[in-house]
């Protein structure tokens, strides 16, 4: 049984890469069950399809979109009372809403015997609440959800993390002592079909008329964790010089789009659109001349942004803008993707390395790992 709000969709990374396991199980033999959310995608689009017609998918919810609150705790309170009374014999936890974990102590209490429980983390709760700044990290709040976790985790069978550095946050849970043993690192990955666009044949620089710009590109999620402000500043600088050649664009949704198009209202070198629709994807990733993914200080290895795989598919260098001991600049260092500046990074640094970046080739060698439906598959069921 796999349990997240987002089950497929191609706008949902997260309900992808749950779908590439729901797969491979699958071809394993096994019989799969999916509780997720009904109808509702990223950002509340509403999905089409349900992957796999051999996966068994119950959902909860649909019509219109709630409040990301109530969405969380409709999902939560719904799986409570679901997981314990289903029959599975694995079961796999993700983090969307957060501190799902705790379904983990109800699996533990009333099915026992051969079930187990795994944690497959995304962000990280209430990391992210303290980097936020919603809560203090010695305050009773992050305290006591601090011990949800350690509850939760000591009835786990197993972990899957996104990367080292959030194992190492992970390590911090006293009962996590023995994380070499129990926890795999299978880091985010993207198994879309994205061929290489030409420019000459790219629709989206065709219908915006973007043939002869180089195009520095923000596509995906703009939250809490993502900086934008060292782009606008990379792009003021080069207004003043007068240079037109650069355009800053965003393609983007999430709680920060609103500044951000508030910031950017009298820059004339910086676009904001909405999601562009799936099939115009391959399109959209290889618009760019650089993609940029950013990180706040703070959220190294809270958060572990996918977008790196669908990246690396297009041989296109990659501009990363935060902490240097993240999870998201380790791989692009180890497997040559890019270039990485510190959040706090003076805007003509990142003029230069944007510069730099753009006058590399098309590097086609460029690969993330894609055996994480595989792996995670063998983890599980071992």
């Amino acid at each position: 049984m796999l349990v997240n709000r987002f089950y497929y969709g191609d706008q949902t990374p997260t309900g992808r890469m749950l779908r590439d396991v729901a797969r491979r199980l699958v071809e394993g033999g096994h019989v799969v069950r999916v509780l997720t959310a009904g109808g509702q995608g990223y950002n509340g689009d509403h999905v089409e399809g349900d992957g796999p017609p051999e996966v068994h998918i119950k959902r909860v919810g649909g019509g219109r979109a709630l409040p990301r609150l109530f969405e969380w705790t409709r999902f939560w309170l719904w799986t409570m009372f679901e997981i314990p009374l289903l029959e599975w014999d694995r079961c796999v936890i993700l983090t969307d809403p957060p501190f799902m974990i705790a379904a983990a102590v109800l699996c533990r209490r009333l099915r026992r015997g051969a079930a187990k429980a795994f944690w497959w983390t995304m962000d990280l709760y209430p990391e992210a609440m303290i980097a936020k700044g919603m809560i203090a990290a010695d305050g009773p709040v992050a305290r006591m959800l601090f011990a949800l976790n350690r509850w939760g985790m000591r009835n786990t069978a197993g972990v899957i993390v996104l990367g080292p550095a959030q194992r190492r946050l992970l390590k911090r849970y006293g009962d996590f002592e023995h994380a070499d043993t129990r926890c795999i690192v299978v880091p985010p990955w993207d198994h879309r079909p994205l061929p290489r666009v030409t420019r000459e044949k790219n629709r989206l620089l065709a219908e915006f008329g973007w043939q002869r710009k180089k195009v520095a590109l923000y596509a995906g999620n703009l939250g809490e964790a993502h900086s934008f402000r060292g782009l606008l500043d990379a792009a003021t600088i080069l207004a003043r010089r007068g240079e037109q050649e650069w355009l800053f664009v965003f393609v983007v949704r999430g709680s920060e789009r609103g500044a951000l198009e508030h910031a950017a209202r009298d820059m004339a070198n910086v676009v904001v659109l909405d999601y562009q629709p799936p099939e115009m994807t391959a399109d959209l990733l290889n618009a760019a001349t650089v993609h940029v993914v950013t990180m706040k200080s703070g959220w190294g290895g809270i958060v572990v942004p996918s977008k790196l795989a669908a990246i690396a598919a297009t041989g296109i260098p990659v501009l990363f803008i935060g902490p240097p001991d993240s999870d998201t600049a380790v791989e692009i260092d180890e497997r040559g993707l890019g270039a990485c500046v510190d959040t706090e990074a003076e805007a003509e640094r990142i003029v230069v390395v944007l510069e730099q970046l753009a006058a590399r080739p098309r590097n086609l060698g460029m690969v993330m790992p894609t055996d994480g439906p595989a792996r995670i598959a063998a983890f599980i069921t071992a």
